[in-house]
């Protein structure tokens, strides 16, 4: 069950504190009649009564009587003081008056002579009637509710109603019992805090004996040494006055004993007399030998002090001169020293420069050099290709004029089979017409035999010192002939590889020393590196797309050639009659081939035109067919290549995934991927190899019978031999071009420098000519200022000893005021306790007093207001 906080009593708040009496008596009242409440015959009440056994409740009575006793102890505390105040403010008549009150019976107005006193006693008589109204006012207050009436109405036929008077009383009675238990407790308090009172004033006064006893000891000494000082001046008058009583008493007898002896002792008198001067002169002088030593030793003191410090102070400026007079050398030296460092450096810098200016020239020159003959290489290759290609074009010219030919003839052919014509004839025809188509099958064989189509048979035919792709007339050379094979682009690649060092040494053996020059160079350098093997790399790209671009174009070509063979073949095939003899093949091979159509004797049968039009349409139809498949074939390689480059595309895709969930394994399959398509470039390569192998040696045994290195070698003598001349003259003008310019730039050097040397001379010689006369400057003052301050020295001396001698006058002074300060000081401390000791019973009356009436308001307060505890 928790708490219910408690309410905050206000101590100014008169209401809160009647509401709170009124709720306590209607729960007294509440009380006394729910005791005499009894249910009868087995009926219920209506409502419980009021009782104690709730907690609230409970807590609501202590604080009920808690603030009854503050505001008691409150009123009581105001009330004493209002009585202290008063009391303080009394006159010692009214306080014997109170004490001794007469005996007469008087008025209470008359017993108060002042206005104050009245008007207290009538607060007290108007507080007293309050306390009886407020009294009266509960008494006559109705305190019932309307529950307890209810009860009330229906018990009272059964009971009759008690009178609360009783119950009152009885309170009453508990309040004077605990009334009178608080004022015995509050009398062993007070007793007790009398004692502590008579305690701490025993101590006190033993602590004012003490410290009196001490200022007694104090003063009797200072009162004995007084006294002493007194009988010393006293001693010290008689003494004096003893003293003036002999010597006027033997100055008598002098005299009577002159008068009597005048002539006696004339000469005695004068002896002494003269002895007297002397001493006295004696005295003077040694007087004056003291006070001039004095003097003079002050005066050497002075002097030493004065000589001392202007002594220090000549060492303080020598030293601050020295001090001043190095720094100015090495500044100077150090301004010296930087110049020529910055000369120094400007020199290293202009030589670095020009040494730099020279290695950019030079590397120019050999980058233009390289630039020119690149070109001029890349002009060769382009124009061999050109060759290759006019040549490959008049071949193609050439073929398409004999098709068209062997067109003519096979027309004129059918015109002369359709006129019936002798076999004679047509067999001549035939001989003129079979010439070219042989010619074509004889180079369709051997491109055939080139590609690798030909029997083992043929290839044991050839001649073993030739191979079989190597071209024997120019217009078979094409592009493929003319490509790199992997070791001559490995031997390209080691000589970039060795090229590159070269060029990054050349440098950085004639680079100067200088930082950035260098770090220049560097970035240069690694710039050239990146961008060549950049370069590099672009061309490795273009050489495998050219080679793949060739080997379809080759492919296309052998399928072309293949269907164009099988087609003359089987349009040939059908014309031809009994067996063909075997002939040797042209001069051009070296071999033996197969029987060529010129040599074979073809009889023409005496056939009606239309079969060879039908066969010549059949081999159109083949035509297409094979053109069909071919075209299958191709659409086939490139989709099949799409579908290689989507797949490859969603592996990418699929690995870029994997690495995210799994890095190893992406690793592994990129190995794999890299193994796979090593070994693919590897087939690629030894096969490019075989033919640019095959290619090569073809090229180079051209190249040597028709073109040569000779030529080459004179143009290149004499391109080098220019160049030696153009580099020797442009040396040469640029050196007379510099020296001209350096002897220039020296001369004005030279006349800059003298006359900056003629302006430092000057301005040195005005330097030294301005210190010399700020030197004497400073020594002017520096003499004034001395005399200046001995003359301040001479004044402070003069005035402190004139100080110090009135100071001593006024110490003395002032120690004998405070002496007599101290003896007044004492006697008004004597004379204060005094009156505080005669004051001291009237204050120990008025105490009692005040307990008394303190003793006499609690008993009134006790017997006006209830005791709410009991």
């Amino acid at each position: 069950m928790e708490r219910v906080p408690r309410p905050v009593f206000d101590y100014d708040n008169v209401e809160h504190w009647i509401k709170r009496v009124e709720q306590a008596s209607e729960f007294a009242v509440s009380e006394v009649f729910s005791a005499k409440k009894t249910v009868q015959r087995g009926q219920k009440a209506m409502r419980p009564a009021l009782d104690l056994e709730s907690v609230d409740q409970l807590h609501d009575h202590d604080d009920a009587y808690a603030e009854a006793q503050d505001l008691l102890s409150e009123w009581m505390g105001t009330k004493l003081k209002m009585e202290l105040v008063s009391e303080d403010e009394e006159d010692p008549d009214i306080v014997r008056a109170q004490i001794n009150p007469p005996q007469q019976p008087q008025p209470d107005f008359v017993k108060y002579n002042r206005f104050d006193d009245l008007y207290e006693y009538l607060e007290q008589e108007a507080e007293s009637t309050k306390a009886q109204d407020f009294l009266q006012d509960l008494l006559q207050k109705q305190v019932v509710d309307s529950g307890i009436l209810e009860n009330l109405m229906r018990d009272h036929n059964c009971k009759k109603q008690r009178d609360p008077r009783l119950t009152i009383e009885l309170r009453h009675q508990q309040v004077k019992e605990n009334r009178d238990k608080r004022q015995k407790e509050q009398e062993k308090k007070r007793q007790e805090k009398a004692l502590k009172k008579a305690a701490m004033a025993q101590a006190q006064v033993m602590v004012q004996e003490e410290s009196k006893q001490k200022a007694m000891k104090i003063k009797k000494e200072e009162e004995e040494i007084q006294k002493m000082v007194v009988k010393l001046r006293k001693d010290m008058t008689e003494r004096r006055k003893a003293m003036d009583e002999v010597r006027k008493i033997e100055w008598k007898k002098k005299e009577i004993e002159s008068s009597r002896k005048l002539q006696e002792r004339m000469e005695t008198q004068r002896d002494t007399q003269k002895e007297e001067d002397e001493r006295r002169k004696l005295e003077k002088q040694s007087r004056i030998k003291d006070l001039l030593g004095q003097v003079y030793a002050e005066n050497r003191r002075c002097l030493q002090k004065s000589f001392s410090g202007w002594y220090k102070l000549v060492l303080e400026r020598r030293l601050k001169m020295g001090k001043s007079r190095a720094l100015a050398d090495w500044r100077c030296q150090l301004r010296v020293f930087r110049a020529w460092r910055d000369y120094v450096w400007a020199k290293k810098l202009e030589v670095e420069t020009q040494k730099m200016e020279m290695d950019l020239r030079d590397q120019n020159r050999k980058q233009q050099l390289a630039v020119e003959s690149y070109r001029k290489r890349i002009l060769r290759h382009c124009f061999v290709d050109w060759q290759l290609w006019c040549r490959a074009e008049k071949d193609k010219r050439e073929l398409e004029a004999q098709k068209e030919e062997t067109k003519r003839k096979m027309a004129a052919l059918l015109e002369a089979a359709s006129s019936l014509v002798t076999p004679k004839d047509t067999s001549a025809d035939q001989r003129d017409v079979g010439r070219p188509s042989s010619r074509e099958l004889k180079v369709e064989e051997n491109n055939g035999s080139e590609n690798g189509q030909k029997t083992p048979g043929d290839v044991n035919k050839n001649i073993p010192g030739q191979s079989p792709n190597v071209p024997k007339h120019a217009w078979q050379i094409t592009r493929k002939h003319a490509e790199l094979s992997s070791e001559e682009l490995d031997q390209l690649r080691l000589q970039s590889s060795k090229n590159t060092p070269r060029l990054q040494r050349g440098p950085n053996k004639k680079a100067p020393n200088y930082g950035e020059v260098f770090e220049n160079r560097h970035t240069f350098q690694q710039q050239l590196i990146e961008e060549q093997r950049q370069q590099l790399q672009e061309q490795k790209d273009m050489i495998l797309g050219l080679m793949e671009n060739q080997r379809l174009i080759i492919s296309r070509q052998e399928a072309a050639r293949a269907t164009t063979f099988t087609t003359e073949l089987s349009s040939k095939g059908t014309t031809r009659k009994g067996n063909y003899q075997g002939t040797e093949g042209p001069p051009a091979l070296n071999h033996p081939g197969p029987p060529s159509v010129s040599s074979r004797s073809f009889t023409v049968p005496t056939i009606s035109p239309h079969p060879v039009v039908k066969a010549m349409e059949e081999r159109a139809a083949q035509r297409l067919e094979r053109k069909r498949e071919l075209e299958e074939t191709r659409r086939r390689r490139e989709e099949e290549k799409l579908a290689q480059l989507k797949a490859a595309e969603e592996e990418r895709l699929q690995r870029e995934a994997a690495e995210r969930e799994a890095q190893l394994e992406r690793r592994k399959e990129e190995k794999r991927l890299q193994r796979q398509r090593e070994q693919e470039k590897q087939m690629r390569l030894e096969k490019d190899q075989e033919m640019q192998e095959k290619a090569r040696a073809h090229y180079d045994k051209t190249l040597l019978r028709h073109r040569g290195l000779e030529p080459w070698k004179k143009l290149m003598a004499k391109s080098r031999l220019a160049m030696e001349h153009a580099e020797g003259h442009h040396s040469s003008v640029i050196m007379r071009g510099c020296l001209v310019g350096w002897h220039q730039a020296t001369k004005d050097i030279l006349s800059s420098k003298v006359s900056r040397a003629d302006e430092l001379w000057t301005s040195i010689l005005l330097r030294r000519s301005f210190r010399q006369w700020i030197k004497y400057k400073d020594y002017l003052s520096i003499l004034e200022e001395r005399a200046e301050r001995h003359h301040v020295t001479m004044l402070r001396r003069k005035v402190f000893l004139a100080w110090l001698d009135l100071a001593q006058e006024e110490k003395m002074a002032l120690w004998e005021k405070q002496r007599i300060a101290a003896e007044h000081n004492q006697r008004r401390i004597l004379l204060t306790a005094f009156r505080t000791w005669r004051k001291f019973p009237k204050l120990m009356r008025e105490l009692k007093l005040k307990e008394e009436r303190r003793e006499l308001l609690r008993k009134k307060v006790a017997e006006i207001l209830p005791d709410f505890r009991a």
